[in-house]
């Protein structure tokens, strides 16, 4: 488990121009360290909006974050 600050987050819906298949995700943004980064990398992660509401997202807020073993986020807890 990763804490992380989240920085920014927004919601994403349409139609793509190119495939003509429609989206609907959530984005979120946050600085963690990463692997062969000197200080922090910006990170830009999507979201399933029905697991995780745009609602319950709070930028500046700080998030102990679970990861799967592919690094797609599984758990986004609001640290108290």
């Amino acid at each position: 488990m990763s804490k992380i600050k989240l920085a920014g987050c927004q919601h994403l819906e349409g139609v793509s121009k190119k495939t003509g298949r429609p989206y609907n995700f959530n984005q979120i943004y946050f600085l963690a360290p990463k692997s062969g980064v000197k200080g922090l990398f910006a990170y830009q992660v999507n979201l399933d909006p029905d697991e995780f509401p745009l609602e319950r997202l709070e930028p500046g807020q700080y998030y102990n974050v679970e990861q799967d073993f592919s690094g797609g986020i599984v758990a986004l807890e609001k640290v108290v």
